[in-house]
């Protein structure tokens, strides 16, 4: 209610209670909005990226039943929740933030959307969840980079093959003129490589 930004930055690393209310049902989070605490906002917003991030699907939901949005970006590089849990395999937590209507379209300040970040991360199963979810197998990102490239990239085939059934562009290339197949190549995974050419 103070905003004091710092004290609720050391209070969320103790874990307090982010759903505690006072006598008249506030949140803190509904007192520092009240307020007009941006900083201690953006506090809450980082919080609730970093337990998507880490899979703490109990508490990324506390942060957004007290009323922190489904689609709120990180200051520092425009990811949401959604892509932070796709990227480091965290099905639950993607699972729910899709149940909340997490925007599977936002990008990131470089352009990458949440199955990029899944491609990223490995996880096929992710990859058919943001598919199923409406999620454009064709965007990239700045770099021309797509989450089928950045599949076969990473060496991860089962995520590859997922993307390319799901109709990906095989014959994309990166700004740089990088093919999937020069991008696994280069990277040593004949797996994917193997299974470019058995596609292809």
């Amino acid at each position: 209610a103070l905003g004091h930004d710092d004290c609720v930055d050391a209070l969320l690393g103790y874990d307090c209670d982010v759903a505690a209310k006072t006598s008249n049902g506030e949140t803190g989070f509904d007192l520092a909005t009240k307020a007009g605490h941006t900083s201690v906002l953006a506090v809450m917003y980082a919080a609730m990226i970093n337990e998507a991030k880490a899979g703490a699907l109990t508490k990324m939901c506390k942060y957004l039943d007290t009323g922190v949005n489904v689609d709120t970006r990180s200051a520092e590089t425009g990811s949401t929740a959604l892509m932070q849990a796709a990227e480091a395999g965290k099905v639950a937590c993607v699972q729910d933030l899709l149940k909340r209507q997490a925007n599977v379209g936002i990008a990131d300040s470089a352009g990458a959307g949440a199955l990029l970040y899944s491609a990223r991360g490995g996880s096929d199963e992710i990859v058919k969840i943001l598919v199923d979810a409406g999620a454009d197998v064709l965007s990239a990102d700045s770099t021309g980079m797509t989450a089928f490239l950045a599949s076969c990239a990473g060496g991860f085939v089962d995520c590859a093959t997922a993307l390319f059934d799901a109709g990906s562009d095989a014959g994309a290339k990166t700004n740089e003129g990088e093919t999937a197949f020069a991008l696994a190549t280069s990277g040593g995974h004949h797996a994917v490589t193997t299974a470019l050419e058995l596609k292809l």
